[in-house]
C-alpha cells in the first residue's frame, strides 16, 4: 500500500466518524490522560496525608501520655473512698452488687456485674488516683445460668 492510498483510506475512515464515535475516542484519551498524568499525583497526595495523619496521632497520643503521667501525681480520691469508688462504677453503667470497707486494713471490697469492657476501663480509670491502688481483680461464676460477677479490692491510704 503506497503512502497516498493509506491517507486516503484515513481520511474516508475519518469523515465515516459520527458523533457517538468521536465523543467515545474523547473519553478514552481523556482516561489515559488522566491515568498517566493526575493519578500519580493523586496517590502522591493521598501518601503524603496518610503518613502526616499517622505522625499527627502518634504526637497526639504521647501528648495525652505525657499528660497522664503528670496528673496522675496530683490526682486524689476525694471523699469517702468506698462511695467515691462505688459512683466511679455506677457512672460507668456497672451494677454494684456489694460494697465493703475494711478499715483496719484500709481495703474497699467490690461486688460488680457488667459489661466487662466497662468495668476494665473503669478499674484504668481509677488507677490514676494517687491514693488508692488495686489489689485484686477477680471474676467469680457462681451459676453457670448466670452472669460472672468481677470482684475488686482496692487498698486506700488515708488523707494526711
Amino acid at each position: 500500500m503506497n503512502h497516498q492510498k493509506f491517507k486516503w483510506v484515513m481520511y474516508q475512515s475519518i469523515d465515516r466518524l459520527t458523533k457517538i464515535d468521536l465523543m467515545i475516542a474523547f473519553f478514552c484519551l481523556f482516561s489515559i490522560f488522566s491515568y498517566l498524568l493526575v493519578l500519580p499525583q493523586y496517590e502522591q497526595n493521598l501518601n503524603t496525608i496518610v503518613y502526616e495523619n499517622s505522625e499527627l496521632q502518634r504526637e497526639v497520643k504521647r501528648s495525652i501520655k505525657q499528660q497522664d503521667i503528670q496528673h496522675v501525681s496530683s490526682k486524689t480520691l476525694a471523699g469517702t473512698a468506698l462511695i467515691e469508688i462505688s459512683k466511679s462504677y455506677q457512672y460507668a453503667n456497672v451494677q454494684v452488687l456489694d460494697a465493703k470497707y475494711d478499715p483496719q486494713n484500709q481495703q474497699v471490697q467490690l461486688q460488680l456485674q457488667g459489661e466487662i469492657s466497662k468495668l476494665l476501663e473503669t478499674t484504668r480509670n481509677l488507677k490514676q488516683y494517687q491514693n488508692i491502688q488495686l489489689l485484686s481483680l477477680s471474676l467469680v461464676q457462681d451459676d453457670l445460668k448466670k452472669q460472672p460477677n468481677l470482684n475488686v479490692v482496692w487498698q486506700v491510704q488515708e488523707q494526711q
